[in-house]
């Protein structure tokens, strides 16, 4: 790999512009951010902000413009393009399922088994448990998420991004529902993933 790629942006909005009927989004957006980094985007409701990451997590295309990750330009037509890129979004909306362990919720999809046909939960445990140790959550990996806190539950999204080997992680207004507490214990783990 050439050291042209290697000082490339992670992502990189190139003239972006999304137009949702007589409403435009984004006009001609130029953004940058690099590997390692963490930053928010702030701005009023109906700013863009949430159509940006849309775009990168492949709910939304651009209408122009382009995404380019780590150099490259990509074209990002659906949220399992983006997650075969290594982005993931935790949206506002968690998409786990509470009726299930965090263990399960971690690999679901992606279950370990014992000759090919069972579902080995020891295993699956035991990997869900390094994981979450090696973000520094204290979470028993057999709890039902249902049982869980939002913070909780959040935790688990981020892990499970970790999980399925991201290299970009995307939070949609990750501590609007949160409490002081449960903020500071969210970005301890942002830090947590900008360190590794």
């Amino acid at each position: 790999m050439g050291s042209s790629a290697l000082a490339a942006p992670a992502v990189e909005f190139v003239g972006v512009s999304k137009r949702f009927g007589g409403i435009q989004a984004l006009n001609n957006v130029n953004l940058a951010f690099n590997a390692g980094e963490v930053h928010a985007v702030v701005g009023e409701n109906g700013a863009g902000k949430s159509t940006l990451l849309k775009l990168l997590s492949g709910v939304h295309q651009p209408d122009s413009g382009g995404i380019r990750l780590f150099g490259s330009d990509v074209s990002i037509s659906s949220p399992r393009a983006s997650s075969a890129l290594g982005v993931h979004l935790v949206a506002q909306e968690l998409s786990l399922f509470p009726h299930l362990s965090v263990a399960a919720n971690l690999f679901a999809g992606r279950e370990a088994t014992r000759w090919g046909a069972f579902t080995d939960r020891k295993a699956m445990e035991g990997a869900a448990r390094a994981a979450l140790e090696r973000l520094g959550f204290d979470l028993d990996p057999s709890r039902r998420v249902e049982s869980l806190t939002l913070a909780e539950r959040q935790m688990v999204e981020i892990t499970r991004c970790l999980c399925h080997e991201s290299r970009i992680v995307l939070l949609d207004e990750p501590n609007s529902a949160l409490s002081a507490a449960e903020s500071t214990r969210l970005f301890d783990c942002i830090r947590g993933l900008r360190a590794s």
